[in-house]
């Protein structure tokens, strides 16, 4: 946890000026600092009467957080920074931990490095579908994943509102489009808190499969009944027991209250669905690297079954397609950490 204040100067910058805040409200004082408050970037400011007040740097208007961006800018970028250099040299390392407050909300994310892996099923594995064709695929650069699906504290505390089904602040959000989970991540890039070099985004499909098995080559990155929350339903109007009956109880669960997969990572197989940012289209016939999908399409394609699909739903390699505009109260979002603004 950081403790230090992270002054953009040592001495107070010699101009009162009326700070707007997004609730309406407005305070007059002078800037001093941005200091982390116990995981929480604050403006302290001195008003007139020489009292010191702190103010969330979150809840100021967009035009005063640019004010402290421009006077405290390194700062705050040194803030930022710290929590990858915290861990620095396992920055390498799968699992690696890396946490962010947002808007006064926990994400926690999880290092998936750079690597090759086949990406797709075997012929002979129980559920496989046509399109799930096995290749090479290499992604040349390592990227952070958010430990958990996200859920509705996040998604309400950036978007302003709930659209779930069923309710909770650690229940998964759902009831997402693609278009949906675009802006979201359009406004957490918005608030400049990813790291230095590094941006929001959906994972690819290649990612996802990726971060999901963790390393391992079978249907599922372990025991689908300690890892994953699923049902009973095909999809084709039949109950089935492909590897157990279901532990959902039709209904999502918090987030990470399964066992995580091997970088821990929660709730990859299960509970429910998670938006990709390609557009689905058929694998290459060869080894790839850093694929995004097809170029253009219909369709974009989602991953990681659900509360209410069987367990064949929730396999590593499933690929599940559906319109950009499309909400389902199984299909959600998971966000990720990649190179590049």
């Amino acid at each position: 946890m950081l403790t230090a204040a992270f002054a953009a100067t040592a001495a107070p910058f010699a101009e009162a000026r009326e700070w707007k805040l997004e609730s309406g409200k407005t305070t007059t004082g002078e800037f001093i600092e941005v200091i982390d408050d116990g995981g929480v970037q604050k403006v302290r400011l001195k008003k007139e009467d020489g009292q010191i007040t702190r103010i969330k740097l979150t809840s100021l208007s967009e035009e005063d957080r640019k004010y402290v961006t421009k006077k405290a800018g390194r700062a705050i970028s040194t803030n930022q920074n710290a929590a990858v250099r915290r861990v620095g040299a396992e920055a390498s390392k799968a699992g690696a931990t890396l946490e962010l407050t947002i808007k006064d909300v926990k994400f926690r994310f999880r290092y998936c490095p750079a690597g090759t892996f086949t990406m797709g099923s075997p012929a002979g594995e129980t559920g496989r579908y046509g399109n799930e064709k096995q290749h090479q695929v290499t992604l040349s650069q390592g990227f952070w994943m958010l430990e958990t699906e996200v859920t509705q504290e996040h998604w309400e505390s950036i978007m302003g509102e709930n659209p779930s089904r069923f309710t909770g602040e650690k229940l998964p959000v759902e009831k997402v489009s693609w278009n949906d989970c675009q802006d979201f991540v359009k406004k957490l890039n918005a608030l400049g808190t990813a790291p230095k070099g590094y941006k929001f985004s959906l994972p690819t499909e290649s990612q996802w499969e990726y971060a999901c098995r963790a390393g391992t080559t079978g249907a599922y990155a372990g025991d689908l009944d300690q890892m994953a929350w699923y049902g009973s339903f095909d999809g084709i109007g039949r109950d089935i027991a492909t590897v157990g009956k279901g532990n959902s109880g039709n209904k999502t669960h918090e987030v990470g209250t399964k066992q995580a997969n091997a970088w821990g990572l929660y709730d990859m197989h299960g509970n429910v669905f998670e938006w990709c940012n390609d557009w689905y289209g058929d694998y290459p016939t060869g080894n790839v690297a850093d694929p995004v999908g097809a170029s253009s399409g219909s369709y974009r394609v989602f991953r990681g079954g659900c509360w209410y699909y069987a367990a064949l739903f929730c396999r590593s390699a499933i690929r599940s397609i559906s319109t950009p505009d499309c909400t389902f109260n199984s299909l959600g979002v998971r966000v990720s950490l990649v190179s590049g603004q």
